[in-house]
């Protein structure tokens, strides 16, 4: 590149001595020796400034060629110092901004890119760190996931195992595991039953009316609680046949707590039906013919404690009052025995008829007096002025479910103790409610309270008289009568019960044997 500027010098310079020369040779020929060299030496003068000005054109134009070369080649930038006071001063200062501008776009570009190169890095790391870390945790998932198909077939295995026939149902109650015992009992294979509403497989009736009984399921899952399938319950078979089952359902919760499912148990209960259905049968027949002689020692022991075949002494009518006690309990407890075996049975009847609640209960009260001014217990009645006066009700059944819940408050109050009955109208509903301030019925216990033969622990110390079957008879009663019973009790501080009966009566039951309170 210099040595083209050069060339451009010399020919910026010669050319115009060429054209000199040859004007001079053309037109001055004839001018003397003095005057040509006076011409001569104006020329060289004329030519030298003509050089000296054509480097002074030339170089700025070659240091700025030579500054734009170096910028292509990305060498460090030198400011161009040229001051003619020409256009090419200008250009060069121009030229200085330009390169300035790019110096600093250059180096920012640098920074910048270091910078970024540095945060690319950081992230980089970052990346693997969290490509580390969710490596782990895919390990982890895939040693859970292992674990929890290893624990699935092992519970599976358990159930499709187990003797008790198990199914499993969802929150929509689809069946989601159908075990062989199941399939065995309902004749149903469990292809036939997974993934298809329980409803559509498994009909569970009761048996005294064969209407449908879900709640024990359906509650299971609504209130997250284990249920109990209610006793004489019947499972219908694919062929149609019916088969005694008894059964219960327990809900199943995710860690969250929540209720997702229900699995439920039942068992073929044929031959346990049948075994008690003996027993029954014999605790019947083994109540009636003890009833008769216990009536004929009563009744010679009410003759000889009157005196009709002759006084008694003091310590005759001592021990005479001990055997007539001890004869009328075991007559209470033979009567609970037959209504407990025609409860069981299913043969005691229910026959309603028009009657006065109120006119029940008073003939009980009346019946009770003697036991209350016994215990000098403070006794109280109250009566709701709402109360119907008459309604459709089964009176013997009244006189046990009234006379039951008033000897108990009665039993197990200490002397001089309090007990209230009350009558009240509801809404659907007239309602009996007796409370006391006895023993109370202790809280682990309570849900036991209406099994056969159940006496409480705080009872047992207190007081040896006593069937245990006075409730489980109120409830047998009330189950078949379309009324309710429960209670509140606190031990040491009482109980208090509540019977509700319907405000349209007593439903009317067939059967061939009445209960009474002692089975006259």
């Amino acid at each position: 590149m210099k040595t083209r500027n050069k060339i451009n010098l010399l020919i910026l310079t010669f050319i115009p001595l060429l054209a000199w020369s040859v004007f001079f040779v053309i037109f001055f020929a004839k001018f003397d020796f003095a005057q040509k060299s006076i011409i001569f030496l104006f020329l060289f003068l004329y030519f030298v400034c003509l050089f000296f000005i054509s480097k002074k054109i030339t170089g700025p134009i070659e240091n700025l060629q030579i500054a734009m070369e170096n910028m292509q080649k990305i060498k460090e930038y030198s400011k161009l110092e040229i001051d003619d006071g020409y256009e090419v001063s200008s250009l060069a200062n121009s030229f200085n901004s330009l390169m300035a501008g790019l110096n600093n776009t250059r180096d920012n570009t640098k920074k910048n890119f270091s910078n970024q190169t540095k945060e690319l890095f950081k992230l980089q790391k970052e990346m693997e760190r969290q490509q580390d870390a969710l490596l782990n945790v895919l390990e982890d998932v895939e040693d859970e996931k292992n674990k929890t198909e290893a624990e699935r077939d092992r519970i599976n295995t358990i159930l499709y195992s187990i003797g008790d026939a198990v199914f499993v149902v969802d929150k929509k109650l689809k069946i989601q595991m159908f075990n062989k015992a199941a399939s065995n009992i309902s004749g149903y294979s469990d292809k036939e039953a997974i993934g298809k509403f329980y409803g559509d497989i498994l009909k569970f009736l009761y048996e005294k009316d064969k209407k449908i009984n879900d709640r024990f399921i359906k509650d299971a899952i609504k209130y997250g609680k284990n249920q109990t399938l209610s006793n004489h319950t019947l499972l219908v078979r694919k062929d149609g046949s019916m088969v005694a089952v008894a059964d219960s359902s327990s809900p199943i919760k995710n860690k969250a707590g929540r209720v997702v499912g229900c699995v439920v148990t039942f068992r073929d209960v044929t031959e346990e039906r049948m075994v008690d259905r003996a027993k029954t049968e014999f605790v019947s027949l083994a109540s009636h013919q003890l009833r008769t002689p216990l009536t004929a020692i009563s009744w010679y022991g009410e003759m000889l404690l009157k005196g009709e075949v002759g006084e008694l002494s003091e310590d005759q009518k001592v021990y005479m009052d001990k055997i007539y006690g001890s004869n009328e309990r075991m007559i209470e407890l033979v009567g609970a025995l037959l209504n407990v075996s025609r409860i069981e049975l299913g043969t005691f009847m229910v026959e309603p008829k028009i009657c006065s609640l109120v006119g029940i209960v008073r003939g009980v009260v009346g019946e009770l007096k003697p036991q209350i001014a016994k215990k000098d217990i403070k006794f109280s009645i109250k009566y709701d002025s709402k109360i119907p006066k008459k309604m459709k009700l089964d009176s013997k059944l009244v006189v046990v479910i009234v006379q039951n819940l008033l000897s108990n408050a009665i039993k197990y109050t200490p002397n001089k103790g309090k007990v209230t009955l009350e009558i009240k109208k509801r809404k659907n509903n007239v309602e009996i409610v007796v409370s006391d301030s006895g023993y109370g019925i202790p809280k682990k216990q309570q849900d036991q309270i209406y099994k056969k033969l159940f006496r409480a622990d705080n009872i047992k110390v207190k007081d040896t008289e006593g069937t245990g079957l006075g409730l489980y008879i109120v409830k047998s009663i009330l189950d078949n009568t379309d009324g309710k019973i429960w209670f509140k009790s606190a031990e040491g501080k009482g109980s208090k019960f509540f019977v509700a009966i319907p405000l349209a009566g007593m439903k009317k039951k067939v059967g061939t044997k009445r209960l009474t309170w002692y089975d006259a």
